[in-house]
């Protein structure tokens, strides 16, 4: 029997915006996260061949040849991640040059914090969620002193 193909989705979680119209939320096979599973996936879901849904999360364990991690994170590990997340984006912010990738990647920073925060505050972790949060509104002002291009300014 042939192995699976791999359906990867975006984890509910980890959305930014709104998803595609027409998307469903199903869960991942590999560690239950809930996951906007878009009209063309759910297309081939129908097709009758074998697919394995999955979050990008697991496909990368997947990929790297680690097992996949089937039990659901704990909101610490959640919390950690998404602070990961925004800090790897953070980082790459410097070495763009295109406008654009510079703003999808505070984008992602900014949000991977509140997310994170959010989630820090679901779990009782106060203190930790204010610390998501400050760290948050600090990129956002770095990007706004840094990175926005400021209007022409007369001679």
């Amino acid at each position: 029997m042939n192995e699976p193909a791999w359906l990867i989705c975006v984890p509910v979680a980890e959305m930014v915006g709104n998803p595609a119209e027409g998307s469903v939320q199903l869960m991942c096979e590999g560690c239950g996260a809930a996951l906007w599973v878009a009209r063309s996936s759910q297309q081939m879901l129908a097709s009758g061949e074998t697919y394995m849904l999955l979050c990008m999360h697991c496909a990368t364990n997947l990929s790297e040849g680690s097992p996949v991690d089937t039990a659901p994170e704990n909101p610490l590990q959640q919390v950690e991640r998404l602070k990961a997340r925004a800090e790897a984006a953070y980082d790459k912010m410097y070495d763009l040059h295109d406008e654009r990738a510079i703003k999808w990647e505070y984008e992602t920073a900014y949000d991977s914090l509140r997310d994170a925060a959010r989630a820090a505050r679901e779990a009782g972790l106060d203190d930790e969620a204010d610390a998501c949060e400050k760290r948050a509104q600090h990129i956002r002002l770095v990007f706004r002193h840094q990175f926005m291009m400021p209007p022409d300014l007369p001679m």
